[in-house]
């Protein structure tokens, strides 16, 4: 697969999904934001796409090798099957054993909501590593994967996602040397008083946060009357 058949193919796995939907990220005075596009993580590592998400591992892996990278590291749920792939590719693109570990979500202030396994830890300690992403919304996450890794003595050098749909720099995710992102959508984000098909158009409850946010609006709602 070339990188350029990378968004197609998401629409073909029904990955990028049209309607309205609420946004994980709030804006500063608390209202929601909405989009008419949204882009489902989720159905290309659900098991059912498996020559789809190798294809897309294999375009990390091949950029990946050029940085001599010796572990990849799969933030939480999102992650995970994208390190075990792409540090399988690169095993078989370079002859030698490349690690893969996970960051799982924890609530240690000092790891930013991120812990690895002491195992782990000792893994990365001096080693040139890669974070796989799959969307890339504000780069919080990634920023703070990467630096639970600085803080363990890594040399983080690349964050690769699948998606970059929030225009996410180098800067907003710790400032690797590299930033591969396969593809970006930009999306039409609107706050939700003044998008114009709230109210028209019904709020996916299926993916993303619709469900939570009918619930506030309704709460609000009753609050009010």
């Amino acid at each position: 697969m070339k990188q350029e058949e990378i968004l197609p193919m998401l629409a073909r796995i029904g990955a990028i999904k049209r309607g309205l939907f609420a946004l994980a990220k709030r804006n500063p005075d608390g209202t929601w934001n909405l989009s008419d596009t949204y882009v489902d993580k989720r159905v290309l590592s659900n098991g059912q796409h498996e020559e789809e998400m190798s294809a897309v591992c294999l375009l990390f892996a091949e950029e990946l090798v050029k940085h001599d990278i010796s572990v990849v590291i799969g933030p939480a749920e999102g992650g995970k099957p994208f390190a075990v792939k792409t540090a399988e590719h690169m095993t078989r693109l370079t002859g030698r054993k490349v690690d893969y570990v996970f960051a799982e979500k924890g609530k240690g202030e000092a790891e930013g909501g991120f812990v690895l396994h002491p195992r782990d830890a000792k893994l990365v300690a001096n080693r040139r590593v890669a974070v796989t992403e799959d969307i890339l919304t504000s780069g919080d996450s990634a920023k703070r994967v990467v630096g639970l890794l600085r803080m363990l003595g890594a040399n983080v050098v690349a964050v690769c996602a699948i998606c970059n749909r929030g225009g996410v720099t180098a800067q907003k995710v710790g400032d690797p040397a590299v930033l591969y992102a396969l593809t970006s959508i930009s999306l039409q984000v609107w706050p939700h008083p003044t998008c114009p098909l709230y109210g028209k158009v019904p709020v996916n409850t299926d993916v993303g946060h619709g469900a939570e946010f009918l619930r506030e609006m309704a709460q609000n709602a009753q609050e009010k009357s």
